[in-house]
């Protein structure tokens, strides 16, 4: 069906049409750009964005409601196929100030106040992976469904948190937030999925020539093209 009415829409000289889901924190720190570059190449370009946590997309390709998902967190659905696309690092950071920005260890980070995304978020999926085994218990103050939500709250001294760079890049760079060093490497791989029975539309073939070659403007990360491999999981 994907492939006829594809057809259809190139010989009637149709524009290319997407239905992109994306996870909050790809949504609004990297879909921007790869939309402006979509649209460069394709001005009529009909697009449609659904935002929502790593679970939500996940959801949403299994039931065909979008092409293809943007995800931070691991995804093992049997009926969708997942490749990964590009490496994003996560950052702990605190307000200036903070008792934490001068010195910290893991029983004083254990204790602190953090204020986190919600279960479901790749974001939070990660942190606890990479975190947990290290601080051995962890009290959450907090937890908020939006990543702009938690940088503010964190640089107005409510406690400590662990977001992408790409979302506190801002605030690092004017001190208003620091980042807690001596921690593990806490980098993520990110993850594009499609559902296996769903043939590759005009529009996801763009999206992924850019996905694959673009470089991100304003400072984003180049997007390495490191999908010539391909996981299946289920």
């Amino acid at each position: 069906m994907d492939r006829a009415e594809d057809l259809q829409g190139l010989l009637a000289g149709d524009a290319i049409s997407l239905r992109l889901g994306a996870s909050t924190t790809i949504a609004n720190y990297r879909v921007p750009g790869y939309l402006a570059a979509l649209r460069r190449q394709h001005p009529d370009a009909r697009i449609n964005l659904t935002v929502g946590n790593t679970s939500a997309v996940i959801a949403d390709v299994a039931s065909m409601r979008v092409d293809i998902g943007l995800i931070e967190g691991g995804c093992h659905h049997p009926d969708l196929t997942v490749v990964p696309w590009t490496v994003d690092e996560l950052v702990v950071f605190v307000t200036r100030g903070h008792a934490l920005a001068q010195l910290s260890c893991a029983v004083m980070l254990a204790d602190a106040a953090w204020l986190l995304r919600e279960q479901g978020s790749g974001t939070r999926e990660e942190f606890e992976r990479k975190l947990l085994p290290h601080l051995g218990r962890l009290r959450v103050d907090m937890e908020l469904g939006d990543s702009e939500s938690i940088k503010r709250a964190v640089a107005a001294g409510l406690g400590i948190s662990c977001l992408s760079r790409s979302v506190v890049v801002d605030l690092l760079a004017s001190g208003d937030v620091v980042e807690i060093s001596g921690l593990p490497v806490l980098a993520r791989t990110l993850y594009r999925i499609q559902h296996r029975a769903r043939s590759l539309t005009r529009g996801v073939t763009a999206l992924l020539k850019i996905l694959t070659l673009e470089t991100m403007e304003d400072g984003a990360v180049e997007v390495r093209n490191n999908c010539k491999f391909e996981r299946i999981n289920g």
